[in-house]
């Protein structure tokens, strides 16, 4: 990729941020809870199909997904329900095994973080059995448009080169309203590919 083909997608790459958290903050509350809350429950019934013991998922922040049905589901459940801890001075993450509410505090970017007080690490060479991630955009393609830091990227790759030769790595979906899909997202080498989706509508596998 040429230097001018990358300066493109990355002001291709504002605009849409700028257009997707507009569309998204547009959502009254309560349309953020009903669909929130219809997310989850696919979030739930595609965790139980997949009969996934353990999964990463996030905290909600501002307008994104509330995921907080799915993390109560899960801890309901005895599903281990491992919450990142982001490290702003090498935009790196820590993730952590959250029982409940009380093991989190406010962390960086103003967003409930794993205390590690009360949390216990999770191992960095053990990988979950899913992974859900947010986003300000994904296409039918496996593409997401995150928020600029590269903190999931990196963590995937990273989870990437520890996976065992011939082991496949945990499924990685997005999460987000039907709102959010794009026809196709511009996406540079280093930006991580989805294995698929779920809106209020349900899971998508990417194409």
């Amino acid at each position: 990729m040429s230097e001018v083909e990358g300066t493109d997608i990355r002001i291709r790459k504002r605009g849409l941020r700028q257009a997707m958290t507009a569309a998204r903050e547009a959502l009254t509350g309560t349309e953020r809870l009903r669909l929130s809350g219809r997310i989850c429950g696919h979030a739930a019934d595609w965790l139980a199909a997949a009969g996934s013991g353990s999964f990463m998922a996030y905290v909600p922040f501002r307008s994104e997904v509330d995921t907080a049905p799915l993390l109560e589901w899960a801890w309901m459940r005895g599903i281990r329900v491992i919450l990142p801890k982001s490290e702003p001075s090498d935009r790196s993450m820590r993730f952590f095994l959250v029982r409940g509410w009380g093991e989190l505090a406010p962390g960086a970017y103003g967003i409930r973080e794993p205390d590690p007080s009360k949390a216990a690490e999770w191992p960095k060479e053990e990988a979950p059995g899913a992974i859900l991630l947010p986003g300000l955009a994904f296409d039918r393609y496996g593409g997401r448009l995150g928020y600029g830091g590269g903190y999931y990227d990196r963590y995937l790759e990273g989870l990437c080169r520890r996976v065992p030769a011939g082991a496949r790595r945990p499924p990685v979906i997005g999460i987000g309203y039907r709102l959010q899909l794009a026809d196709r997202l511009p996406l540079e080498t280093h930006d991580a590919r989805l294995d698929g989706w779920i809106d209020e509508e349900g899971f998508h596998g990417a194409k």
